[in-house]
Formats: structure tokens, C-alpha cells, sequence
């Protein structure tokens, strides 16, 4: 090392330098560099993304189903159902208590001034209970003998097939002559394609089987449709009543007749 004031080369180590006697400062320690201000951060893994559990899947499921059911409910779904049920439940049943809603009010209006009497007194008098017992018990003895005594009977209705604007009209031109009933009431025609199942013991089977409904003011009803078209005119006819019309007729003959 060097002398700081004379310059002179002195021994490492040595307390004077050996030319002037000036003290010689001790080495300075090594300083380890300065630590910054601050670390930087650790770098933050990105939050893994949170899988839907069962629950929350669950909620959504049933969110979506209430949304249909409020938009069937609100608009307006079909209610085609109802009244093949009511059709199957008077076959199989013998329940008179579906009959007044096979047909509108005008139907039992026009009943009860052609017949004189109500649907009341149709439905709920015993010789008319009697009769629909017994034809319910004929047709549950025939699927007896084909699919044993426990067998089962469901159905679906496939689907709608409109029958168009001409044939509703003449719909529209029959029931408005006959029952009174306005024609802009009477909203819609189809055709119900219905898929029936039947099972038991001793077989099982299923067929399709179609039905006509119209839709009158709001509501729907089966019709025994026939259409013919006009010999003179062309115009397309229609020649069929509500399917409970002939049941109707039958009970107020046998009362007019007891």
C-alpha cells in the first residue's frame, strides 16, 4: 500500500510509513452492496377458475324450468292434454264429472232447449251414471281379457297438425249455425296424433289413434270431425258435432224414455 502523504510504498500491514511516520489508516472492510428499498413482489399465480358445483348447476336447472312453466302459464301452452284426459277418463272411468267440460256453454244451452234439461240432471242422474259405469266396465273387460286384470293404459299426445284456414271455417260456419257460438271465438283446428300404451301380464302393445280438436275461446274440445266438400259450391263443409254430443243425445233418450 502507498503512503497518503509522502507517497511512499509501505509494507502491508505496517502502523507508520517508514519515509515520513505518517500513521497509516487500517484497510477498509469490504461493505457488502446496500439492500434496495424494497423487495420486489413475488410474482401472484393467477386464481385457478371455480368449477359450478352441483348445487349451483342444480339452481340454474330449476331457474330455466321456471321460466318455461311462467311462459306456458302466461302465454298460453297447450292445454289439448286436459281434454284427452278428461276423453280417456270418461272411457275407462265412467266419470260423468269430466262430461260438461267435453263441450262449451252454448252446447249445454242448445241441450237444455232441445232436451229440456241441464247437464246437471244428465250427469248426475242414475240412470246416466249407471250407463257410462257400464260402458266404462265393457271397455276395461276387453283390455282384461288382451292384457290380464292389473294392466296398465298411458298416452302421450305426439303432436298438433293444423288442419288450415278452410276447414276452420267451416267449423266456424257449423258451430256458429247450430250452438250460436261467435265465430271469432272459435280460434284454432287440429288434428291430435296420440300415442296410446297399454301393458299387463298377458301382453303389451301401443298404437297411435288421431283426434280433432278446435279451440274456442281459449279452451279446447274434441270434435267428431267429417268433411265433405259441396257439390254446387265446392266449399268444404263440415258434417261432425263435439264427441260428447252423441253420448248427450243417448242420456236424454233414455230419460226422455224411463
Amino acid at each position: 500500500m502507498f503512503c497518503a502523504k509522502c507517497g511512499a510504498n509501505v509494507a502491508d500491514g505496517a502502523k507508520f510509513c517508514d519515509v515520513c511516520g505518517q500513521p497509516m489508516a487500517a484497510p477498509a472492510a469490504p461493505v457488502a452492496p446496500a439492500a434496495p428499498a424494497y423487495a420486489p413482489a413475488a410474482p401472484v399465480a393467477a386464481p385457478a377458475p371455480k368449477k359450478a358445483g352441483l348445487p349451483v348447476i342444480l339452481i340454474a336447472v330449476a331457474a330455466v324450468a321456471v321460466v318455461v312453466l311462467l311462459g306456458v302459464l302466461l302465454l298460453g301452452g297447450s292445454s289439448c292434454e286436459g281434454v284427452v284426459d278428461d276423453y280417456f277418463t270418461l272411457q275407462y272411468e265412467g266419470d260423468l264429472s269430466v262430461v260438461e267440460d267435453q263441450a262449451p256453454e252454448a252446447f249445454w244451452n242448445y241441450v237444455t232447449g232441445e232436451y229440456g234439461m241441464s247437464v246437471e240432471q244428465i250427469t248426475e242422474n242414475p240412470i246416466c251414471v249407471a250407463k257410462a259405469q257400464a260402458s266404462a266396465t265393457e271397455s276395461r273387460n276387453d283390455y282384461n281379457d288382451d292384457y290380464g286384470p292389473d294392466w296398465d293404459f298411458d298416452y302421450t299426445v305426439l303432436c298438433e297438425h293444423d288442419l288450415g284456414q278452410t276447414k276452420l271455417a267451416a267449423v266456424q260456419a257449423k258451430l256458429a249455425e247450430k250452438y250460436g257460438i261467435p265465430m271469432e271465438d272459435i280460434e284454432e283446428l287440429v288434428t291430435l296424433h296420440i300415442e296410446r300404451e297399454r301393458s299387463g301380464d298377458l301382453d303389451e302393445d301401443h298404437d297411435v289413434i288421431s283426434r280433432t280438436a278446435v279451440k274456442i275461446d281459449g279452451d279446447w274440445y274434441l270434435l267428431s270431425a267429417s268433411f265433405y266438400k259441396n257439390g254446387e259450391t265446392g266449399a268444404e263443409v263440415f258434417d261432425g258435432d263435439f264427441v260428447v254430443a252423441d253420448l248427450v243425445k243417448t242420456y236424454a233418450r233414455a230419460l226422455s224414455n224411463q
